[in-house]
């Protein structure tokens, strides 16, 4: 089945100029935070945040007469920021949700168990990525100390 046809087949003609919009921002978002990870990952972005810099930073902020102005965009971006990967994830199950009920035929349905198992699978992976590296630097942060 072509592209097209299966796009026709799934979403009604006049609503498909309003569905490529809606998954172009979804592709968008994604792509987005995607090469926020890789620009932290792959360039010497991610060892720009140290103690001595923030520090420093947080002493120029500090001397700074619009410091509450900066302050409150710190906040909202660092919420932002750090809200991100929860509200894609809730988006994206928010709207293969009502798809899959408004029209549940297998490709929605499938789309959903999908995410769902993807979810479930990621869960109890992610857990273990983060003990594996608290466990690894608490015994560099004892190694050093001795």
């Amino acid at each position: 089945m072509a592209p097209q046809e299966l796009l026709d087949y799934m979403v009604p003609q006049e609503q498909q100029p309003s569905a490529y919009r809606h998954i172009l921002k979804i592709m968008l978002l994604i792509g987005g935070v995607l090469a926020l990870g890789a620009l932290w990952r792959w360039t010497p972005a991610g060892k720009w945040l140290d103690m001595q810099s923030a520090k420093a930073v947080g002493q120029w902020i500090r001397q700074q007469p619009f410091t509450p102005a900066l302050v409150v965009l710190a906040y909202v971006l660092g919420t932002l920021i750090g809200m991100l990967p929860g509200m894609v994830a809730t988006i994206i199950l928010a709207d293969r949700l009502a798809v899959s009920l408004s029209q549940p035929d297998l490709v929605n349905v499938a789309t959903l168990g999908g995410f769902i198992v993807l979810t479930i699978i990621a869960i109890p992976a992610l857990r273990r990525w983060i003990k594996q590296k608290r466990t690894s630097a608490s015994d560099s942060v004892a190694e050093t100390s001795r």
